[in-house]
């Protein structure tokens, strides 16, 4: 079978000790891949509502004319 070799060799004795269970979760935590990205965003859109308030306009029309 396969493993037949390996299944039944003890394991290694650790020679340091285990990590802390907060340092586990801080190495495996979600990090910001796209640093930046939410501000540049906010950015964009803070521009897009500058350029429509430059082209909006009243509409007069009463439809009877």
């Amino acid at each position: 079978m396969k493993y037949d070799d390996i299944i039944y060799i003890e394991k290694p004795e650790i020679k340091h000790e285990r990590m802390p269970e907060k340092a586990r979760a801080v190495q495996f935590a979600p990090f910001a891949a796209l640093s930046g990205y939410s501000e540049a965003i906010g950015n964009v859109g803070v521009l897009c509502e500058e350029t429509a308030s430059r082209y909006t306009f009243q509409c007069t029309w009463d439809g009877d004319a």
